[in-house]
């Protein structure tokens, strides 16, 4: 991977100072590097609780089931996970952009904002299967704050349930 970073460097220009030293750090089963808010894992495919893990269980699809045949998630190559704390990061923010100190801004404004924050993280964090799952709870974190959102913006509306429902509400997605 070192020399690697070198051709891409040198192609644009840069250089690293010492090269010809190694800089890396050896990468064996069942260890991890963490690496740009990423944790770079390489699983132990020997240990009898591999196929027990939050992202290492059998994965079933209609052919698999048809042919018999389990395929473990990513089981042959190093697979990545979103760092704790810049999970919780993203989260803080969203709560920030959605707490009740914006509540006087329009919903529309309100409605980018929280888009841009999510679509800077998305196009960094959503490289791989694994990365997309841990994103996942992302949307009912963001379902749950936009509607507490909405209830106090709107609370002195009569019936705001169903003012929320009919005008920010279509198909269990809030819209404008």
């Amino acid at each position: 991977m070192q020399n690697l970073l070198i051709e891409f460097l040198n192609r644009r220009g840069l250089e690293i100072k010492t090269s010809s030293v190694f800089q890396g750090k050896c990468f064996k089963p069942g260890s991890s590097i963490k690496y740009l808010s990423f944790s770079f894992k390489y699983l132990n495919l020997n240990k009898s609780n591999f196929d027990r893990g939050k992202y290492t269980k059998f994965e079933f699809s209609p052919m698999s089931i048809a042919d018999e045949t389990f395929i473990r998630y990513l089981c042959s190559e190093p697979y990545l996970l979103i760092q704790k704390q810049c999970m919780k990061k993203l989260k803080d923010s969203l709560k920030i952009q959605l707490n009740r100190k914006n509540s006087y801004l329009l919903v529309e404004i309100v409605i980018d904002q929280v888009n841009t924050i999510l679509r800077g993280a998305l196009n960094y964090y959503n490289v791989t299967a694994t990365t997309k799952k841990q994103l996942l709870p992302l949307n009912g974190l963001l379902h749950k704050l936009f509607y507490k959102y909405l209830l106090r913006k709107f609370s002195s509306t009569p019936k705001i349930y169903f003012f929320i429902r009919t005008n920010f509400v279509s198909q269990n997605r809030f819209t404008v």
